[in-house]
C-alpha cells in the first residue's frame, strides 16, 4: 500500500485533496516524466471544486526536499514533498510524495540448452549452457533454478520438458523450456556360450548357445537366418543370428553349426528272464517275439532290422544270454541283452505196454516189463518208475 494515498489541507474555507501521492517510476527511467503525476484538487466548504488556471506546483526545495537526491538507476524509495500553490484563491498546500523506483521486468533467457543422453548414463548439469541477463540485476543476484529437476533421469527413453525459472531480487519472474532427450544407441550384445551341436532335424535353441543382453530393453528381436542350413543331413551349416532392440540398435554375427546324428536306434524288448522249453525248435521266433519297438529318429526301421545273436543250446538246459542288435544307416547301433533260461518242463510218458499180471509175493516186480517210460529230454536209463 502507498505510504500517503492523499492529503487534505484545509485553509480558510477551502481544502486540498492530493492525489496519486504514490509514484512508481520503472529503474532507469526520466524522474520528470512522472512529476505531473501527483495532483492536488481545491474544494470550498460546499464540496465544490475551485478551478485555478493559474494552479502551479513547486517541486524541488520544498522543505528541503531536492529533486537531485531521487536517483531511478538504483531500486529505491524516496520521501519527497511538493507544494500546490492556486493563486487565485490565495491557497497553498503541501503534499507529502512517495516515489518507488522499481524494477517490474521480468529476467531474459538468451539460451534454453537441450540435452541428448544415452540412458542410463548420469545426470548432467542442466543449467550447463543456459545464459540469461537482467535488466537491472547481475546475473549472480537472479535465482535460477529447474522447476522439476526431482522428476528427471535418464532411467527411461522420451523427451521430457525442463522446466526453467528465473527470479530477479524484485521477485519479477520467467520461465522457459528445455528439452531432455533420452536415447539408446547402444547396440546389443551376443555372446557365444557353448558350441552348436545339434541333432539331425532338431532346431536351434538359440539361448542354450548364445547369451544376448541389451543395456535397456529386456526383450529384444532374434532373427535365425538358417536358409543355408539342411537339419535333414548331417554337416556343418553357417547361420547369422540378428538381435534388434526397440530403438533399431542391431548386432549381427555369423557362426557355424554342426549337425550330427545323436540320438541312437531305439530298441526295447522285454524283460527278461525268458523261459524256453528244452529242445523247443521253434525258440528263434519266440525270441523274436520279445521285441516290443523298433525306431529311428531318421529311418524307417523295423523288426526285421533287428539281428538276434544267440548262443543259446536249445537242447540244454542252463542259462544262456541273447543279444538284440539294431543299427542304423549312419552306423550306430544299439544292443539289448536278455536272459533266458532253457528248462525241462515236460513230464516223462508213462505207456502200458502189456496186462499187468502180478503173481503173489512176487519180491521183485519190474516195471519195465509192462510200462514204456520216454522223456522229452533225459535218457532213458536217467529215468526212474516206482
Amino acid at each position: 500500500m502507498s505510504f500517503l494515498l492523499f492529503l487534505t489541507t484545509f485553509s480558510f474555507g477551502f481544502n486540498v485533496v492530493w492525489n496519486k501521492t504514490e509514484v512508481e517510476i520503472p529503474v532507469f527511467d526520466n524522474l520528470s516524466n512522472y512529476l505531473s503525476v501527483p495532483s492536488a484538487t481545491l474544494f470550498d466548504d460546499s464540496g465544490n471544486i475551485c478551478d485555478d488556471p493559474n494552479i502551479y506546483m513547486v517541486y524541488d526545495g520544498v522543505d528541503t526536499r531536492y529533486l537531485n537526491v531521487i536517483n531511478t538507476n538504483y531500486v529505491a524509495t524516496y520521501y519527497h514533498v511538493f507544494k500546490a500553490v492556486f493563486p487565485t484563491y490565495n491557497v497553498e498546500s503541501k503534499g507529502s510524495i512517495v516515489f518507488k523506483i522499481v524494477d517490474n521486468i521480468a529476467p531474459t533467457f538468451i539460451n534454453v540448452p537441450n540435452f541428448n543422453l544415452t540412458v542410463g548414463t548420469k545426470m548432467p548439469n542442466l543449467l550447463e549452457n543456459l545464459t540469461y541477463e537482467d535488466n537491472y540485476n547481475k546475473p549472480e543476484d537472479v535465482t535460477v533454478k529447474v522447476i522439476n529437476q526431482a522428476s528427471l533421469s535418464t532411467a527411461n527413453l522420451g523427451v521430457f520438458p525442463i522446466h526453467y525459472e528465473l527470479r530477479d531480487k524484485s521477485n519479477n519472474i520467467s520461465h522457459a523450456t528445455g528439452f531432455l532427450t533420452v536415447i539408446d544407441d547402444i547396440c546389443p550384445v551376443i555372446e557365444k556360450k557353448a558350441e552348436v551341436i545339434i541333432d539331425i532335424n532338431e532346431k536351434i535353441v538359440i539361448s542354450n548357445y548364445y547369451k544376448i543382453t541389451d543395456n535397456y530393453d529386456k526383450s529384444l528381436i532374434i532373427k535365425l537366418d538358417d536358409d543355408a542350413v539342411d537339419y535333414s543331413k548331417p554337416g556343418t551349416y553357417f547361420i547369422k543370428i540378428t538381435a534388434i532392440d526397440q530403438s533399431l540398435n542391431q548386432t549381427s554375427i555369423t557362426d557355424y553349426i554342426k549337425i550330427e546324428k545323436k540320438s541312437l536306434p531305439n530298441l526295447k524288448i522285454n524283460n527278461g528272464p525268458l523261459i524256453l522249453s528244452v529242445n523247443d525248435l521253434n525258440y528263434y521266433m519266440v525270441l523274436l517275439s520279445q521285441v516290443i519297438e523298433v525306431s529311428d529318429s531318421v529311418d524307417i526301421l523295423t523288426i526285421d532290422d533287428v539281428i538276434i545273436i544267440s548262443y543259446v543250446d536249445i537242447a540244454k538246459i542252463g542259462k544262456y544270454q541273447v543279444l538284440y542288435n539294431l543299427s542304423n544307416s549312419f552306423d550306430q547301433t544299439v544292443e539289448v541283452k536278455l536272459t533266458v533260461e532253457v528248462v525241462d518242463n515236460i513230464k516223462p510218458t508213462i505207456v502200458q505196454i502189456k496186462e499187468l499180471n502180478i503173481p503173489v509175493n512176487c519180491p521183485n516186480l519190474i516195471f519195465q516189463d509192462y510200462f514204456l517210460i520216454t522223456d522229452n529230454y533225459d535218457d532213458y536209463f536217467d529215468l526212474t518208475i516206482t
